[in-house]
C-alpha cells in the first residue's frame, strides 16, 4: 500500500508540473502574439527607419525598449539619466540623429510617473528646432532629423 501510494504521488507531481510548464508556456506564447501585433500597426513607420536612416543612427524615443528592436537602430529613451534633466541638451551631447514621436498613440500606455509621450514644451522645442522628415496620418507618428 505504501508503495502505490509513493506512485500515486509521484505521477500526480508529474501531471502538475507538466501544467504549470504548459500553462507557462501558454502565456509566453500568447503575450509575444498580443504584443507582436499590436506593433504591426506601425510596421510602415518601422519600414521608413529601416530605408531612410543611417545604420548608425541614434534616435530618441519617448521611452520602452521594443523601438530598438522594431527600428533595428540604437535608441535612448528619456527616461535614461541623462535624458531626465535636459533633452535638448542631451540630444546635443549624445549626437542623437533623429526623434521619434507619437504624441496620440502610445505602446507602453500611460504609467504613473512614466508617461510614454513627450512633454508639450519639448514637442514645442523640436518644432521650431528640428526639420520633420517623416510623418504618418494613420499612426499620428513623426520622426524629426536633429542637426547631429
Amino acid at each position: 500500500i505504501h508503495n502505490s501510494k509513493s506512485k500515486i504521488l509521484g505521477i500526480l507531481l508529474i501531471i502538475l508540473l507538466s501544467s504549470l510548464i504548459i500553462g507557462f508556456t501558454s502565456i509566453e506564447f500568447t503575450k509575444t502574439i498580443v504584443v507582436k501585433n499590436s506593433w504591426n500597426r506601425y510596421k510602415p513607420d518601422f519600414t521608413w527607419i529601416e530605408q531612410n536612416t543611417p545604420e548608425d543612427a541614434k534616435i530618441l524615443v519617448p521611452g520602452g525598449e521594443c523601438y530598438s528592436y522594431n527600428f533595428n537602430r540604437v535608441t535612448h529613451h528619456t527616461g535614461e539619466p541623462p535624458f531626465k534633466e535636459n533633452l535638448m541638451q542631451a540630444i546635443e551631447d549624445h549626437n542623437m540623429n533623429y526623434i521619434w514621436v507619437n504624441q496620440k498613440d502610445t505602446f507602453y500606455g500611460q504609467e504613473p510617473g512614466k508617461p510614454a509621450v513627450y512633454s508639450d514644451d519639448f514637442i514645442k522645442s523640436i518644432e521650431t528646432s528640428f526639420n520633420l522628415v517623416y510623418k504618418n496620418k494613420i499612426t499620428h507618428t513623426k520622426v524629426y532629423k536633429t542637426n547631429h
